[in-house]
């Protein structure tokens, strides 16, 4: 389905905003960061990778995608 730029634009915000609700949760519940961390990790480890790599990579996006530090529960 192609979005006209308005269209887009709605998207955007509505994708905006539930990256905030997210962003807010994770800060609030370090659990739930926890969460989000062990299950990206895991999808790393059945690919093959290291558990090492696999949390440090878990992390990274933690870190990019939500401003939380999960690395210190590693």
């Amino acid at each position: 389905m192609l979005l006209n730029n308005k269209g887009a634009k709605k998207m955007s915000n509505k994708i905006k905003r539930a990256m905030s609700t997210l962003k807010k949760a994770m800060i609030k519940d370090p659990d739930y960061a926890w969460g989000w961390h062990c299950n990206i990790a895991v999808m790393a480890q059945d690919a093959g990778v290291s558990h090492k790599v696999s949390n440090d990579g878990a992390a990274r996006f933690m870190k990019l995608a939500f401003d939380v530090d999960t690395n210190r529960q590693c």
